[in-house]
């Protein structure tokens, strides 16, 4: 940590210690492990949010933690630093906290940037570069950036390999290391660069990080480094040989901004002795790429000849996919790479998603590839789960309903009422055509759930089913205080005609003469039944016959005597 830092760090703590206005005891020792982790370069990013929360709630007795504070304003991920801010605006106030973050930006970064100059021309022995030097104020780029230069310094004096047995050098350090001159490759000078391949070669290249680095070697224009890496190249691309590992390794060596000249060709000569299989999946992995937001997949599609397939122009019909769902999307075509059965799995996880238009997205790539997406699978596994799709998306999926039908009927009488009114969501798309799709409809017209019972008699066409929904509406209007909208609901109810002439008209005539109680009893049945579907004389003689709730009985046994009278005056 910056000792000056950590000096007015330490201060601040005494003195605001030491005064009782900022906060209580206990609140100001809940500061400093905040502050501290703040200023820990190598603490998670969750860590450091979480950090600026629990600073925010401590209120003023986060005066301990300015300096943190106003260094990770300027020096974090866009949520931190806006945490951050906000937390220093309310202990320092708009002007101060502006200026606290300027004078971090122009005076701790540069001291940082000089330190890191100094370490990088400080490095003796590989142990150094695990130990000094730790990034405070210079970007993770710029310490990556560091650590290869020192690396390609030491390596120039000493010509001595790193090995397993010194601390911290260990191999997911080298792989690190790897990536990391892979990545400098194409802006190091010719003399800079054969010295980065021959440092990996030392390394030992094995496995999908050292790709890019054979690629570059077997493209260079020195021809020893290419003697080199010819001999790794044989290693990793074998005929027939389909690791998805190492095509992905090709493919991003051939996508990076900044190409080295021939790579290209190089990679196209190693897809060549792999076999056709290793191009398809490179194809696949190079849409994932442009998915992704690497142009330069484009021009490598175009150098294949696969930028006119339908899954290509599905992918560049996407448009401007959101950030949100790029890596997913990538992600859906690299397991297409790998196998059918993790390109289903992601499918449905896609499929399944909130993100309705994540959904669509993923639809038309499946629909681009259906001798590799079985979409009928697919969509079953969604709707098992309970999600319904929306009539767009099916029919973008161009179901096959012999295929799918029958896949769907058992799911109709599923325990879950997602599920069922998922299948009737399918069935709007692809028919009622197949064997036992009606029966197994009609017995959805009993369904204690609306939406799965609506589902069906629309599909049935069952219009004397589907008037029932307007019957909840006409039920609360006929609890409206105003007079003339009770009169008007009782009509149309009377209207509709999907209940007994008896009971629509005693409902009428309760209304008109402002009878409370045979209008509430009538009422009270008429939901019961739409609920429980069952007659509302059923309801009516269940209500009266109750003995737990005195005002529902005497309400259904006047709604009775109303209805007797009426039978008496009709005979």
């Amino acid at each position: 940590m910056n000792r000056r830092w950590l000096i007015y760090l330490g201060l601040v703590f005494i003195v605001a210690t030491a005064t009782p206005a900022r906060g209580t005891a206990a609140e100001r020792l809940r500061v400093l492990p905040a502050a501290l982790v703040l200023l820990d370069p190598h603490a998670a990013s969750a860590d450091k949010f979480d950090a600026c929360i629990r600073l925010r709630n401590l209120g003023d007795a986060a005066i301990l933690a300015i300096p943190a504070l106003a260094r990770q304003s300027k020096y974090d991920q866009p949520h931190i630093r806006e945490m951050a801010f906000g937390t220093l605006i309310r202990l320092v106030g708009y002007s101060e906290a502006v200026c606290l973050r300027g004078n971090i930006e122009d005076s701790s970064f540069d001291e940082g940037r000089m330190r890191l100059r100094t370490w990088i021309l400080s490095v003796e022995i590989w142990e150094d570069g695990t130990r000094a030097g730790s990034p405070r104020f210079y970007t993770d780029g710029e310490w990556h950036r560091a650590g290869v230069k020192a690396a390609l310094l030491l390596w120039n004096k000493t010509h001595a390999c790193p090995t397993d047995e010194i601390i911290g050098i260990d191999r997911a350090t080298k792989s690190d290391l790897l990536n990391a001159l892979a990545a400098g490759l194409s802006t190091f000078k010719p003399e800079r660069r054969t010295l980065a391949l021959r440092l990996g070669d030392a390394l030992g290249l094995e496995g999908p990080a050292s790709v890019p680095l054979v690629l570059a070697g077997i493209a260079d224009e020195d021809a020893d480094a290419r003697a080199i890496m010819q001999k790794h190249a044989n290693e990793l691309f074998r005929p027939n040989s389909n690791d998805p590992g190492v095509v992905e390794g090709l493919v991003r060596a051939v996508t990076l901004p900044k190409q080295l000249p021939h790579v290209s060709a190089a990679a196209d000569r190693c897809l060549e002795t792999m076999g056709p299989r290793a191009r398809s999946i490179a194809i696949d992995l190079t849409l994932a790429r442009l998915i992704q937001g690497y142009p330069e997949a484009m021009f490598t599609l175009v150098a294949w000849s696969a930028n006119r397939s339908p899954l290509a122009e599905a992918v560049m019909a996407l448009g401007a996919v959101p950030t949100g769902q790029r890596a997913q999307l990538a992600q859906l075509l690299t397991a297409l790479a790998k196998s059918p059965d993790d390109a289903r799995n992601e499918a449905v996880g896609l499929l399944c998603a909130d993100d309705r238009s994540l959904r669509d997205r993923t639809a038309g790539l499946i629909a681009a590839d259906v001798a590799r997406f079985d979409r009928h699978a697919v969509l079953k596994e969604t709707v098992q789960a309970g999600v319904s799709q929306s009539p767009q998306l099916l029919a973008r999926l161009e179901l096959d309903p012999k295929i799918i039908n029958p896949q769907i009927v058992p799911l109709l009488e599923a325990r879950e009422v997602r599920v069922r009114f998922a299948a009737c969501s399918v069935l709007k798309v692809t028919g009622i055509t197949g064997d036992g799709v009606s029966p197994a409809l009609e017995a959805l017209l009993a369904d204690t759930d609306d939406s799965v019972c609506y589902a069906a008699a629309e599909l049935l066409g069952r219009s004397d089913i589907l008037i029932r929904l307007q019957i909840p509406p006409l039920l609360r209007e006929l609890r409206n205080e105003v007079l003339i909208r009770r009169m008007v609901a009782a009509r149309q109810l009377e209207e509709l005609g999907v209940e007994p002439k008896e009971i629509t008209a005693a409902l009428r005539r309760a209304v008109d003469r402002r009878d409370m109680a045979v209008r509430e009893g009538l009422v009270a049945a008429l939901e019961s039944g739409y609920v429980k579907r069952k007659p509302t004389l059923e309801m009516l003689d269940e209500a009266a016959g109750q003995q737990s709730d005195a005002a529902s009985r005497a309400y259904a046994r006047a709604a009775l005597r109303e209805l007797e009278a009426a039978r008496k005056r009709a005979g």
